[in-house]
């Protein structure tokens, strides 16, 4: 098994938030950045950390990755993100040996529940979860 620090495991899972009514691609959710608008967006961004040690026990040909997942609201609408982000993050855990183009994701498991990151400048709450990955290219 290796590490990634490339996207393809990020793409996947927008994509797969995608198939599952998450949201649209480039239109509420995004790949590896956050856009300043429009104002309630899903982001998945995969991160320099390594994954946790426990998904070491892999097959060769897999890689693993660690992600960020994001979720904005509307300003002053807290809620509404955290049910964002929530819907979101069980979508991606029921994520099991599923193929999204030229990757499949083998297993996705928490690094920790969804929590408040921050209010930003536009009083927009952000919330953040962080998910391990394990997949393969196909």
């Amino acid at each position: 098994m290796t590490w990634s620090t490339e996207s393809h495991a990020s793409l996947a899972a927008v994509q797969y938030l995608a198939a599952q009514g998450q949201g649209t691609a480039a239109v509420d959710l995004f790949v590896d950045f956050m856009p300043e608008s429009p104002d309630v967006i899903t982001a998945v961004l995969q991160y320099g950390a390594p994954p946790a040690q426990h998904i070491n026990f892999l097959s060769q040909g897999s890689a693993a990755a660690r992600l960020s997942l994001y979720a904005r609201g509307a300003p002053d609408d807290a809620d509404a993100a955290r049910a964002r982000i929530w819907a979101a993050y069980s979508a991606l855990l029921g994520a099991v040996e599923v193929t999204q183009g030229s990757v499949t994701i083998i297993n996705l498991s928490p690094a920790g529940d969804p929590e408040l990151l921050e209010h930003d400048d536009r009083h927009r709450a952000v919330f953040v979860a962080n998910i391990d990955v394990v997949y393969r290219l196909t």
